[in-house]
């Protein structure tokens, strides 16, 4: 049986580890290929073998890259399957290319339907409070004239949720506008005030730095530095242990539906 892979989203940490597993296990009696899509639709498939998949498993090295659906597919790549497993948001999918597929096909959003965690969000969150944590860490054995302000610059893509929940883990100040500043001035004397030495301020991609700082200033002086978090740091190929069992949850779903729909 011939089996095709196709992701539609980023990948988040544990994509990779969900595709291992579900490679080595069927690739024993069945063939598997991953289907890669790029913007132009051009379109590349390419066979899973098993020295492949033990290399990964070993470095951490990418089993799929992600496929951007954003022009009309040809339907015919996939004939060549017997089935088609499809990762990711059914946003991303687009042209309601699910409901015109021929081929047996399963769709799986990467989330626990137990928890509603998405995949790769543990790990995200890990990743960004660490750099911070890190940050924090220095900010303490060093002494400066202004209050050292540090800005995080967080990829725009992220949810709303993440950010949130990071902002909360670190207990630091968090803005989405310019006019906010003024407000977090105000915080900031206030904790500089009681004592504290630093502060930290998270913001997204379309907030400039350089914009941020020059207009904090007008209400506070600091010492200013910030951050910018990577894209590639929080999807990262190392996976938290609850992403970990995400990954491997959704893996047995979709070797028992592959085995099932022989």
């Amino acid at each position: 049986m011939k089996i095709g892979l196709l992701l539609v989203e980023e990948s988040p940490a544990g994509v990779q580890q969900l595709i291992q597993t579900v490679a080595f296990q069927l690739i024993q009696e069945h063939e598997l290929f991953s289907i890669e899509i790029n913007d132009q639709s051009e379109v590349k498939v390419q066979s899973y073998q098993k020295e492949q998949i033990l290399f990964s498993q070993e470095f951490e090295a990418p089993m799929i890259r992600p496929s951007h659906l954003r022009n009309e597919v040809d339907l015919s790549i996939f004939d060549q399957f017997d089935q088609v497993i499809v990762l990711g948001e059914k946003s991303n999918v687009g042209n309601d290319l699910l409901e015109k597929l021929t081929v047996a096909h399963l769709h799986i959003p990467l989330i626990d339907e137990d928890t509603g965690q998405n995949l790769g969000y543990d790990t995200a969150l890990d990743s960004i409070v660490d750099q911070i944590l890190k940050v924090k860490d220095t900010i303490n054995s060093m002494k400066y004239d202004h209050p050292r302000i540090f800005g995080i610059q967080l990829p725009e893509e992220l949810s709303e949720n993440l950010i949130q929940d990071v902002v909360v883990a670190v207990n630091e100040h968090r803005i989405q506008n310019m006019l906010e500043l003024e407000g977090i001035a105000t915080l900031l004397k206030q904790s500089i005030a009681n004592g504290k030495t630093y502060g930290f301020i998270i913001f997204d991609e379309h907030l400039n730095p350089n914009e941020v700082v020059k207009q904090l200033e007008q209400y506070v002086a600091v010492d200013w530095k910030y951050v910018q978090v990577d894209q590639s740091l929080i999807l990262g190929p190392y996976p938290s242990g609850a992403d970990r069992l995400i990954a491997n949850k959704l893996a047995k779903k979709i070797i028992q539906w592959c085995l099932s729909h022989k």
